[in-house]
């Protein structure tokens, strides 16, 4: 599931991550094709291994074909934080990243309507 475990600073207090989920759950993205180099870069961009680890994981694609991918997923206290006290949101600046790269990259309907719904840091519960 999509969740903004990776702890930032107001006004950007949680950023992207793939987290385990209980029951059914998933998460729309892009699949892309990485030589090491490139993804030696998005590592050190990222910084992992301090912020993000890299985790293998099964992807089922929209044509339900499943292969085999890796993501990076929020090191730290971030998963915690949430499970003791609810979602950390992102910034409404960061929300509208996502979003925006949802639609161009032609991500389900379905899944740009759940991030439509998602609240930003700062928006009323």
């Amino acid at each position: 599931r999509l969740a903004f475990t990776a702890l930032g600073v107001p006004p950007e207090p949680g950023f992207a991550s793939i987290e385990p989920a209980h029951g059914l759950s998933e998460c729309h993205g892009v699949l892309y094709t990485l030589t090491f180099e490139q993804m030696a870069r998005l590592c050190a961009t990222e910084a992992v291994p301090v912020a993000y680890a890299v985790v293998s994981l099964k992807v089922r694609t929209y044509h339900g074909q499943s292969v085999g991918a890796a993501t990076l997923r929020a090191n730290g206290v971030g998963a915690l934080l949430e499970s003791m006290f609810g979602p950390i949101r992102p910034s409404e600046r960061y929300l509208n990243i996502i979003r925006a790269g949802a639609r161009e990259s032609g991500l389900s309907e379905e899944w740009l309507t759940h991030l439509g719904a998602l609240a930003h840091y700062g928006a009323p519960s």
